[in-house]
């Protein structure tokens, strides 16, 4: 069936006249938009209200959670206590030695006013008891002060820890840690620690600027709370300075007047050859 010719003629216009055809939007009244506004302004007050109310509450829990996550840490210790050592976790030592580590993995931070030297410092303070058991004296200071001579007497010092563990549970808690320490040495570590080289010429050349590789046994033995009461070290010297030297007449001549201990403990020639190097012992 054919279509009118009305119809026709309509659908041949142009599209931009079609548009025209089209009817206005139809105007909002002006109370219709005041009441939209008002609506939109209570909607507004409401959600913030609700978000208000959802914060105090949620402030409210937190402070809430504080108090029993303070309440269960307090719990802790009388708990960790009671399981026998040999049944439970040895995390907290663990995690002692590996910052321990971490911490002086560079040496010492002789500048007290530098962060990491307060770092250090608070963290030793922290974890160890006062009266500190270390290389044959109580208290902290000898740590600190054998600390400052490694990294003043040695041109760099870099030490890791290949591994540690618990070796023993009673009568207290012993982690062992195996430590390298790389040492460059220079003229001032020949000056304070070989003072019986600087004659070898020879020797002293084949000696500066090279790395010792100092392997030491680090023994922490804590107390029952979780302090190190006791800190042991071991080093072997001898072989180190053969690894360095290749040669056993050589190695003899240097350990023969070394004054580095077996223990790892550093003991310059003089309290007064350590005078231009800034140390005081």
């Amino acid at each position: 069936m054919r279509e009118p010719a009305a119809d026709a003629s309509s659908r041949s216009l142009p599209a931009k006249r079609r548009a025209t055809t089209k009817k206005p939007a139809k105007r909002v009244p002006d109370d219709k938009l005041d009441l939209r506004r008002t609506q939109s302004k209570m909607n507004q007050r409401r959600y913030r209200a609700e978000q208000l109310e959802l914060m105090g509450r949620l402030q409210g829990e937190v402070a809430s959670l504080t108090k029993d996550v303070a309440r269960l840490e307090g719990r802790v210790g009388p708990l960790q206590a009671s399981v026998p050592k040999n049944l439970r976790s040895f995390d907290p030592e663990i995690s002692v030695a590996n910052e321990y580590f971490r911490l002086f993995a560079q040496g010492y931070n002789k500048h007290s006013l530098d962060p990491k030297n307060v770092y250090q410092r608070d963290f030793l303070c922290s974890v160890m008891q006062p009266d500190l058991e270390f290389m044959g004296a109580l208290g902290l200071e000898k740590l600190f002060t054998q600390w400052g001579l490694y990294t003043t007497l040695f041109q760099s010092v870099m030490m890791t820890c290949d591994k540690s563990c618990v070796v023993m549970c009673e009568p207290n808690i012993m982690l062992e840690g195996n430590a390298r320490m790389q040492l460059r040495i220079s003229r001032g570590t020949i000056e304070a620690l070989f003072p019986h080289l600087l004659h070898n010429e020879r020797l002293v050349q084949k000696l500066i600027g090279r790395v010792m590789v100092l392997s030491v046994l680090c023994q922490f033995t804590f107390d029952e709370h979780l302090k190190v009461q006791k800190f042991s070290t071991f080093a072997n010297p001898v072989v180190a300075l053969m690894d360095l030297l290749k040669s056993a007449e050589d190695t003899a001549t240097a350990v023969s007047g070394c004054l580095l201990k077996e223990n790892g403990e550093l003991v310059p020639v003089t309290r007064q050859s350590l005078i231009p190097y800034g140390v005081t012992v």
